[in-house]
């Protein structure tokens, strides 16, 4: 679907290989920042034994302290450019605003065989900012997995069984780059989907951007109208809603900067909603009202998952 504009994500086609990569197929691994979904990654890689070596590299030492202790036989790099400098697939898995930079800066180490993708939540303007740097080796990603937990401490291997892995390719990605993408999807136990960037960013703000931001709006409200007393009264509802409040802040606000125009317009639909189910409350209009939510009960019922 490269340089396509499909309205359905695509599953990426079936190899003439078994789904799960065979030892050491995926040849070197460079894993760059060991977070929640980095950590995940290289785990999950050597777990499988997919790569013949899994080399990380994160800026926070003791990011990869933890990473040495959890699984010894990680190779631990001094830098970016180390880590990269053998391998033949390159996962960025930097926190958004900083993914182009750090393709940047591994362009003069990496070798002219390998490819490279990333993990971010966004990607219309990681993928056109990297491909101006490596052009069509790099092919933009985004697996639908993770956790309120961040940090390699957080990190598991089966993260990414059974989820979607959203890659991006374009008109310039080259078939070797999307195939070792898709083939890391596989071997953590994922399901390859194709997009465009744009769709990608509109989806992402729908099912998981604006998600975000409702919980935390909701934490945000209860905690200032309930009495701290009353606070140990939630239930699952309050507990299921704001799961991913407690993700990270930071990560968060960087996420919504990047996809703002996207995540503003899902904002704004479901701020309209919620005008015309206050308004039902408001007036007392009971039958509109079970009328709204029946609706959203039958909307959610359309999702498989």
């Amino acid at each position: 679907m490269p340089g396509g504009g499909s309205t359905v994500l695509g599953e990426a086609s079936e190899p003439s290989t078994p789904r799960r990569a065979s030892a050491g197929s995926l040849g070197t691994v460079a894993v760059l920042g060991v977070g929640l979904i980095g950590g995940s990654v290289a785990l999950a890689v050597a777990e499988t034994g997919a790569a013949r070596e899994v080399r990380i590299w994160d800026p926070d030492p003791e990011a990869l302290a933890v990473a040495r202790r959890r699984a010894p036989a990680l190779a631990v790099c001094g830098s970016a450019e180390e880590a990269s400098a053998t391998a033949q697939l390159v996962v960025v898995c930097a926190p958004v605003d900083c993914v182009p930079s750090v393709v940047e800066q591994i362009r003069p180490a990496l070798p002219s065989d390998a490819v490279a993708t990333d993990v971010g939540s966004t990607k219309a303007r990681i993928v056109r900012e990297a491909e101006e740097v490596l052009g069509g080796r790099f092919v933009g990603g985004h697996p639908m997995a993770g956790a309120e937990q961040s940090g390699m401490a957080a990190a598991r291997p089966g993260l990414f069984t059974g989820a979607p892995w959203i890659l991006t390719p374009t008109s310039r990605t080259e078939p070797r780059a999307l195939e070792a993408a898709c083939a890391l999807a596989r071997a953590l136990g994922a399901v390859p989907r194709l997009s465009t960037p744009a769709q990608h960013d509109r989806v992402a703000a729908r099912l998981s951007h604006l998600p975000h931001l409702l919980a935390y709006g909701l934490a945000a409200v209860a905690a200032s109208e309930v009495d701290p007393a009353c606070r140990d009264l939630y239930a699952g509802s309050f507990r299921d809603g704001t799961r991913v409040a407690l993700s990270s802040p930071e990560a968060w606000a960087a996420i919504l900067s990047e996809n703002r125009a996207e995540a503003a317009d899902a904002l704004e639909a479901f701020i309209a909603w919620s005008a015309d189910t206050l308004e039902c409350l408001r007036t007392g209009d009971s039958a509109a009202l079970l009328e709204r939510l029946a609706a959203a009960r039958a909307a959610r019922r359309k999702f498989n998952r």
